[in-house]
C-alpha cells in the first residue's frame, strides 16, 4: 500500500549500490518532486561511506544515483560525502565532495538523471574554485550549500570569500542551458537593506520562482538583524543566438582517439571568456596546460602534443567563466 504514511529507507536496510543503510547524512536533505523522493545517506561498506538515492512513490523502486565508488567528474577521484539533493522526477542534482572541503577537497554541485543507478552521466553546474559569477575580483567558490532543480533550472547556494575585505560571503546561483550565473548575493541589498554575511539560503523551486529566506541588517530589530522571506522570479532565456537558437559552452571528444602523439580538441563558446584547457592523469595530477587566456565566441580548436606523456587514459577539463566541460583521450605508443 503506497498511500503512506509509509518508510522508504531505515538503519540496516540494504541499499542500492551496495551496503546497509546506517544513517541518513542531513536532514534538509529529503526532498521530492514528481512523485520522486532524493535524499542523501551514510552506508556501511562497511566502513562509512556516503550515497544519493531515489525513491519512486508510484513503483515502490529504490535506486542510486552516486556513491563513495563514483567518480568526481572530471577527475581521478572518487565521492566521499553527500549533503544536500533535489528532485523534479526527471533529473536529481546533489552537492557532493572528495575529501575535506576545509582542507582542499575537490567537490561541487552536479546533476544526473533519476533512475541511472550510477551510471550517470553527470553534469557538472559548479566547483570548488570555479569562478563566481557575477564578481570581477577574482572571487571563487569555497564550497555550497542547498540545491533545488525543476525541470531546466537548477538553482544551488555557494560560498566564497570576498579577496578585498576576507569575509566569507554567500550568493544565490542559477543554472540554465550549461551556464552558471548569479541570482543575488550576500554583498547586496534586497529592498534598501543590506543582506548579512553566511545567512542566505534557499528554500524552494517552483517553475522558474525561488523563494529564499535572509537575514538582513535592522537597527531596530532584536541584535540588529531581520528575517523575511522573498521570492524571486528568474529569467529563464538565456544564451540566445541571433538565430533564435540557445547555445551553451561545448568541448568536442578528441579526434582522433585513441592516438600516437598528437590529436585535435575543438570546443565553443556563446560568448568571451576566459578559458582553461588543462590535461590531468588518472591520479588527478595536472599534466599539461593547452590553454589560458580570454578567448572570443565562437567555435575554436587546439592541438594536443603528447610525445612527453606515458600511454594510458586522460581528462581534459575546459573551464570557462559559466562552467566547465571534461573530455577523456587515450594515448597508445
Amino acid at each position: 500500500d503506497l498511500s503512506g504514511p509509509f518508510a522508504i529507507a531505515g538503519d540496516g536496510q540494504a541499499a542500492p549500490g551496495g551496503g546497509t543503510f546506517s544513517s541518513f547524512a542531513n536532514t534538509d536533505s529529503p526532498a521530492i518532486g514528481g512523485g520522486l523522493v532524493s535524499f542523501t545517506a551514510v552506508v556501511a561498506q562497511p566502513s562509512g561511506d556516503y550515497g544519493v538515492y531515489t525513491y519512486d512513490t508510484t513503483t515502490g523502486t529504490l535506486d542510486w544515483i552516486a556513491n563513495g565508488s563514483t567518480v568526481v567528474p572530471g577527475t581521478a577521484l572518487t565521492f566521499e560525502a553527500f549533503t544536500y539533493s533535489d528532485t523534479d522526477g526527471e533529473v536529481v542534482v546533489f552537492q557532493g565532495h572528495e575529501g575535506f572541503v576545509c582542507c582542499g577537497g575537490q567537490g561541487g554541485v552536479y546533476l544526473a538523471p533519476a533512475g541511472s543507478s550510477g551510471a550517470g552521466p553527470f553534469t557538472v553546474l559548479a566547483e570548488i574554485d570555479q569562478l563566481v559569477p557575477g564578481r570581477s575580483d577574482g572571487a571563487t567558490f569555497d564550497s555550497f550549500a542547498e540545491v533545488a532543480v525543476d525541470g531546466d533550472l537548477a538553482v544551488l547556494t555557494g560560498f566564497f570569500t570576498d579577496p578585498a575585505t576576507g569575509d566569507t560571503e554567500t550568493g544565490l546561483y542559477g543554472f540554465l542551458d550549461g551556464a552558471l550565473f548569479k541570482i543575488i548575493d550576500s554583498t547586496e541589498t534586497l529592498d534598501g537593506s543590506p543582506l548579512i554575511d553566511e545567512h542566505f539560503t534557499h528554500r524552494s523551486l517552483g517553475g522558474n520562482q525561488l523563494v529564499f529566506s535572509a537575514r538582513y541588517e535592522d537597527p531596530d530589530a532584536p541584535f540588529g538583524q531581520g528575517t523575511a522571506i522573498w521570492v524571486a522570479t528568474i529569467p529563464v532565456v538565456t544564451n540566445v543566438s541571433g538565430d533564435g537558437i540557445r547555445r551553451r559552452a561545448s568541448l568536442d571528444a578528441a579526434f582522433p582517439n585513441p592516438f600516437v602523439r598528437s590529436t585535435m580538441l575543438r570546443y565553443t563558446l556563446p560568448a568571451p571568456s576566459r578559458v582553461t584547457l588543462a590535461v590531468y592523469d588518472m591520479l588527478g595530477r595536472a599534466v599539461a596546460v593547452l590553454v589560458d587566456e580570454m578567448k572570443p565566441a565562437g567555435a575554436h580548436e587546439t592541438r594536443i602534443e603528447t610525445g612527453h606523456l606515458p600511454s594510458g587514459t586522460y581528462v581534459v577539463r575546459m573551464t570557462h567563466e559559466t562552467g566547465i566541460e571534461a573530455s577523456i583521450f587515450t594515448i597508445t605508443r
